[in-house]
């Protein structure tokens, strides 16, 4: 089981590890930060730590170790399933009766589509230049308007820009062309939220390098 671990730690395409339809949910790759195998006398418990799951896709991770542990297939089979990227591979579901939540961590969040989203700063981003992650929680916390919000995609969470405050209204920076129409998706929720911060409730969008981070 330890040596299958690795195989599903990191930023992943995880159909082969859910439930959810592709229809639905197009875009299925998801970030395990971490997998915790503990024993305790008989009791094995694994902890997962990521950015989001989709249906029963621990309990499908669980169940491919726990077969793994019992040598119906060698640790590298839970990688050729992974690769597979098929609702068709053979799984199992491990039994409910053994799943909690532990914790979820919230955060601020401006704007979202299926595609992306504008939000808070998290600890394991490419952060602003000269800043750390306690000090942009703190201009989020105390509504400063040196606020910078990170511009993601949804599900795989890969930086596409950043949105900023800009005298008293904002601006999304936008770092490739080939996601403008993206970031101009979330205009309308932008200038909602900007309403709600009782600023100018106007948001442009701008073509820009990741030196733009460097006034931040």
């Amino acid at each position: 089981m330890k040596r299958a671990v690795p195989y599903l730690i990191g930023t992943h395409d995880f159909t082969s590890f859910n439930s959810s339809s592709l229809s639905e949910y197009p875009d299925q790759v998801r970030t395990i930060f971490d997998i915790k195998l503990e024993t305790e006398g008989d009791r094995i418990t694994l902890t997962f730590r990521g950015k989001g799951f989709l249906r029963f896709m621990v309990r499908m991770m669980s169940s491919a170790l726990i077969e793994t542990g019992k040598h119906k297939f060698p640790p590298e089979h839970v990688k050729e399933i992974l690769d597979a990227r098929a609702k068709n591979t053979p799984h199992k579901n491990a039994p409910a009766c053994g799943l909690r939540l532990e914790e979820v961590n919230y955060f601020e969040i401006c704007a979202l589509t299926e595609q992306c989203m504008v939000r808070e700063y998290l600890f394991d981003d490419a952060l602003p230049f000269h800043t750390d992650i306690e000090e942009l929680e703190k201009r989020v916390r105390e509504r400063s308007d040196r606020r910078v919000y990170a511009f993601m995609t949804r599900h795989s969470q890969q930086e596409q820009g950043c949105f900023y405050l800009k005298d008293g209204h904002g601006c999304l920076a936008v770092f490739d062309e080939e996601n403008l129409e993206m970031g101009r998706s979330l205009i309308g929720q932008l200038e909602t939220w900007l309403k709600k911060q009782n600023l100018d409730p106007v948001c442009e969008v701008t073509l820009q390098s990741r030196g733009i981070l460097e006034n931040f």
